[in-house]
């Protein structure tokens, strides 16, 4: 029966998940158009930065303004599609009087005076890695097949991410002109062992843990956050771990 080998590497792949979007207070006049550019406001595409990736103009927090931006419209109950893009987009102008609540044109929730996502799909949002120290794959039974160590000693538990935060920004397409809308912090998110689906080499489609909402941060942007480890790969260190079949792993 061969002993385990501490010191190898667990390269472990994380990424961040939010869904249940809402924005049910004012949000500061950061897409309000600028003159001449009316044009631009007040809807606006949100990105999300965390501890570990960058914003980018895309999918990354849906909100529910779609092809439209509803100062050109003739019709104020209505948003006017516009330009082609295909964000689900937020309105980030609510203090100016254009703008504000109720109005059916900006808000979509609570009698036209809240927003909320168009829907409760999921949005990732981040990615990461992380290096977890871990034991050679070893023979824990004696039947010459290794079956402990590796990739099942980082996420044997499930995996832990701590200190996570949702960096909101309004995109803009000329950087750095983003603006920065607020952040919500959710300090530890879960997956569970099961959801990883990992064995002692890695994995290469684990679940998403489960969501849960932010603990603090802007008060006026709230959402529901998860991680999901989408692979994991052990990494023999300089060939110190040997299959237990050789001789000189007896």
């Amino acid at each position: 029966m061969a002993a385990p080998c501490f010191g190898q590497l667990c390269l472990v792949l994380d990424d961040t998940h939010n869904k249940y979007r809402k924005v049910p207070g004012p949000v500061d006049d950061i897409e309000c158009g600028l003159p001449g550019e009316v044009h631009s406001a007040p809807c606006g595409n949100w990105g999300i930065e965390t501890e570990t990736s960058r914003r980018k103009d895309g999918f990354q927090f849906e909100g529910w303004c779609h092809r439209i931006y509803g100062f050109l419209s003739n019709d104020p109950t209505k948003c006017r599609t516009s330009r082609n893009d295909d964000w689900y987009e937020w309105n980030s102008c609510t203090e100016d009087s254009r703008f504000a609540a109720p109005d059916p044109g900006f808000y979509n929730d609570d009698n036209h005076a809240k927003q909320k996502s168009y829907t409760s799909r999921t949005n990732k949002h981040g990615h990461g890695q992380l290096s977890r120290t871990v034991s050679c794959p070893w023979d824990s039974n004696g039947d010459y097949i290794v079956d402990e160590g590796g990739c099942k000693d980082a996420v044997r538990y499930g995996f832990y991410l701590t200190g996570h935060k949702m960096e909101m920004w309004d995109l803009d397409h000329w950087r750095p002109l983003d603006d920065k809308v607020g952040t919500d912090y959710c300090p530890t998110l879960y997956a569970s062992g099961s959801s990883t689906n990992s064995d002692i080499y890695g994995c290469d489609a684990g679940s998403v843990g489960s969501f849960r909402g932010k603990q603090y941060g802007t008060p006026y942007v709230s959402a529901s956050a998860a991680v999901g480890v989408p692979g994991a790969t052990f990494i023999n260190e300089n060939g110190v771990c040997c299959d237990p079949l050789e001789d000189e792993c007896e």
